[in-house]
């Protein structure tokens, strides 16, 4: 892990950067062969996702954002994780693992029960998220994917 990385929130002023992040990040394939999903997004969403209660945890390293993931509350025990994003020549160095550990330790101080992530399984990102104890819950099946919803306990 490079330790010249930097977790903290996002700034208001970043909210333009962390769009272009995450098309950027979901517009390659994690792995040969799979599907590549783009987020539509603009500043009026994301805007009104903050005004919802999102939250935004990025990832700096010298001074520029290499990662991000977003989370809100679902409930009073559910905490759930959204667009996990790790540039593509950043990642395997442990920048997922630092931002979906950094959500647990906030879901932990809130008192949340759970953490949980709903992934596209075309993705290939399963095995990645069950090294961090998430586990499946379900699977619906989509036209051209499956969603699989995963869960983890916060203790």
């Amino acid at each position: 892990m490079e330790n010249q990385i930097k977790i903290r929130y996002c700034k208001l002023s970043e909210l333009l950067k962390i769009i272009s992040l995450t098309a950027d990040a979901y517009n390659i394939s994690y792995k040969s062969g799979t599907i590549t999903n783009k987020p539509c997004e603009n500043l009026r969403k994301i805007e009104k996702d903050i005004k919802g209660g999102t939250k935004i945890l990025v990832a700096e390293k010298d001074g520029n954002l290499i990662g991000a993931v977003r989370f809100n509350p679902e409930n009073l025990n559910i905490l759930k994780l959204n667009r996990l994003a790790v540039l593509s020549e950043h990642r395997n160095k442990g920048i997922g693992g630092l931002l979906i550990n950094s959500v647990l330790k906030i879901a932990k101080e809130q008192n949340f029960k759970i953490l949980v992530i709903e992934v596209m399984e075309e993705k290939g990102l399963i095995p990645f998220y069950k090294k961090f104890g998430f586990k499946i819950k379900d699977r619906k099946k989509h036209q051209n994917h499956h969603d699989v919803f995963m869960e983890k306990s916060v203790q």
